[in-house]
């Protein structure tokens, strides 16, 4: 999707694009991602780094920008080292075409999607600060050498949070609902942001492959190094904004990019990233090609946000009835309901309108308003004297934003 092609007019008296990630962009993806990782940042090449015959996992975010040129790059990179078996592990967030479109330059590699109930997948990594076990995928643990690669998105850098991105895709639904659950949101950063340098320090993860997206939601930077230097190297280009531009009655969050980017989790993440633009009391509009019908608390977002915790759980473990394997000893996750409770946070101060390929009454059952055409766009430009557009908005705020409105 590119938005620009698809609103070619908006009708406010002034309308003005924020500036989201990098504004670069690459004409070889591949080649750049072989360059970052024999030249990495404050860290030996990619074929110093790893030990002949050493077992490599990749933990990969699915929503990095066009993942299939990021993954041959980097299996270029490792083949350039006698390695021994490579296991690609996705979140559990990945959508079927992510999938098949890593298979596509996996070769040989084992493609896994990391599914955070099942006790063959996962492995005891250690005990937290309240001495509860945490498991992380077990491929992972199993492997010599972990490299993740991650989307770079502003809030991970400006807030330094954890930019491996391990910490809590890749663990169990048990840890992932102590994360979630104790504020039923995504709101506890010192706590996450300890558990996830010390799952870092016992991995013995030292590099990352980090990947930046510009406007049209495709690869802007690539970087290789130690977090702490990515993070350095990666100055944000989303800031609070000051007098030029300020912040818009309207406001329209587009998920530019490929179509595997269109998905609920991204369309609230661009929800979230839209706070620090909009004026008080003024409208969010999230503008998707999504396809696929909200599941879970994203079904009814307007209902009780005090609903308990044993119907919330009870909710999450319908699909799995009749799956024996997921009734082991771990919970659902509740990421649904996580998800659910920051649109709800949001909706409170803010009047919120989708746009999706979807039937107009499964958004309204939702909860949430609907917009269906650039024509509707356009009228509802006109009745904002102030209109900013901020474009792949699923990249300029965080992986897992918080449930809190921005102040």
């Amino acid at each position: 999707m590119l938005f620009s092609s698809d609103v070619p007019n908006l009708a406010s008296d002034a309308v003005w694009e924020y500036e989201s990630g990098s504004d670069a962009e690459l004409s070889d993806v591949i080649d750049e991602v072989v360059k970052s990782l024999n030249a990495p940042l404050d860290f030996p090449g990619i074929d110093a780094a790893i030990v002949p015959g050493d077992r490599v996992a990749i933990a990969l975010d699915p929503n990095v920008p066009q993942i299939g040129e990021v993954v041959s790059g980097l299996l270029r990179a490792l083949h350039q080292s006698d390695i021994g078996d490579v296991d690609i592990v996705l979140w559990d967030e990945a959508t079927e075409q992510t999938v098949q479109e890593v298979r596509s330059v996996a070769g040989e590699c084992a493609v896994i999607v990391h599914q955070s109930r099942r006790r063959g997948q996962l492995r005891y990594l250690g005990a937290d600060g309240d001495a509860e076990p945490i498991y992380l995928n077990r491929a992972v643990i199993d492997a010599d050498f972990v490299l993740p690669v991650h989307a770079i998105r502003a809030d991970d850098v400006e807030l330094k949070r954890d930019l491996t991105g391990i910490f809590p895709s890749l663990a169990d639904s048990a840890t992932v609902s102590r994360f979630l659950n104790a504020d039923r949101g995504f709101d506890q950063p010192l706590a996450v942001g300890k558990m996830s340098a010390e799952t870092r320090w016992l991995l013995g993860v030292q590099l990352v492959l980090g990947v930046t997206a510009n406007a049209k939601g495709l690869v802007g930077n690539v970087f290789a190094g130690t977090p702490d230097a990515i993070g350095g190297q990666v100055t944000s280009r989303v800031n609070e904004p000051d007098s030029v531009p300020p912040k818009a009655e309207l406001v329209v969050a587009s998920l530019d990019g490929e179509s595997r980017q269109q998905t609920w989790a991204n369309a609230i993440r661009a929800a979230h990233a839209a706070l620090r633009f909009v004026a008080d009391g003024g409208t969010i509009v999230i503008w998707t090609d999504i396809e696929e019908p909200p599941t879970g608390r994203l079904t009814r977002v307007d209902s009780d946000m005090d609903e308990s915790e044993s119907a919330m759980q009870a909710e999450e473990s319908d699909d799995d009835e009749d799956d024996t394997e997921a009734k082991d000893g771990f919970p659902p996750s509740h990421q649904n309901n996580a998800w659910a409770r920051v649109l709800q946070r949001i909706m409170q101060e803010h009047r919120v309108l989708v746009r999706t390929r979807l039937d107009p009454t499964v958004l309204e059952s939702m909860g949430v308003g609907v917009i269906q055409s650039p024509a509707e766009l356009e009228k509802l430009s006109q009745s904002f004297p102030t209109c900013g557009v901020l474009r792949a908005a699923q990249f300029a705020g965080a992986s897992y934003p918080g449930a809190a409105v921005a102040d």
